[in-house]
């Protein structure tokens, strides 16, 4: 911003006073933009709060891209931290909550409308970010379609992005993408049930040890039958 002041010959006045102050957020009503973070690329204001709303035409998603992301680290992004929502804030589904360094995924709106919300409450200065928007065609976006995204296991739509899950018996590490086998065998108190190896029908990992125990009430017999079998003969003990 750039303030003239001209006084003209031969006449006076009092003058005046101003004051001035960085602002942030706003709405964008556009098909195409970029949000910084306050004073990008130099180090992002202490203490500042930004909402920004964003709206494309009827009909239309917003895909959210991040081509810079530098905030502060918490594995609960309690300080600084950028909360996205699903159309008007805080009374629409919060799509993601981001802090840290790691630069995000591609998010997708359900709707024409998105909003980001910027938090900083720490005291830890960084570089902030530069998030692109532009209006895509309206959807149901498959993330899964062309990339499992580095998931071990399982590629998983949720609205307007994706997560990874793991097959039964096994649990997400706190990557959010690699699986570890949690445990396996166990007692089964039933009439019928399904016992399968862990990870089934995927191949199983090596060094497993697993022990099942059926009981079914006194007086009866247990049938056991497979319905699919391929293992390493030599490390078969059914007993």
């Amino acid at each position: 911003m750039m303030i003239e002041y001209k006084r003209s010959a031969g006449k006076s006045g009092s003058g005046f006073s101003a004051s001035y102050r960085v602002v942030c957020g706003g709405t964008l009503k556009r098909d195409k933009g970029t949000i910084t973070s306050p004073g990008f690329p130099s180090i992002y204001l202490q203490d500042k709060e930004c909402i920004w709303k964003i709206q494309v035409p009827a009909g239309f998603s917003i895909a959210l891209t991040f081509d810079t992301f530098d905030l502060e680290t918490d594995k609960d992004c309690s300080y600084d931290y950028i909360e996205i929502f699903d159309g008007i804030p805080f009374s629409s589904p919060m799509l993601q909550k981001l802090c840290g360094t790691d630069l995000p995924n591609p998010i997708w709106s359900t709707s024409n409308t998105m909003s980001l919300h910027f938090v900083n409450l720490g005291a830890i200065e960084r570089k902030g970010f530069v998030a692109k928007f532009e209006k895509v065609i309206h959807a149901d976006i498959d993330f899964c379609a062309t990339s499992n995204h580095g998931c071990e296991h399982i590629c998983e739509n949720v609205p307007g992005n994706y997560i990874c899950r793991c097959r039964d018996g096994y649990k997400l590490l706190p990557d959010k993408s690699s699986c570890q086998l949690t445990r396996c065998g166990g007692t089964l108190k039933m009439e019928e049930g399904k016992i399968t190896s862990p990870g089934f029908p995927e191949k199983y990992a090596s060094g497993l040890n697993c022990t099942w125990i059926v009981e079914v009430p006194a007086g009866y017999s247990v049938a056991l039958t497979f319905t699919d079998f391929e293992v390493t003969a030599n490390i078969v003990d059914l007993t």
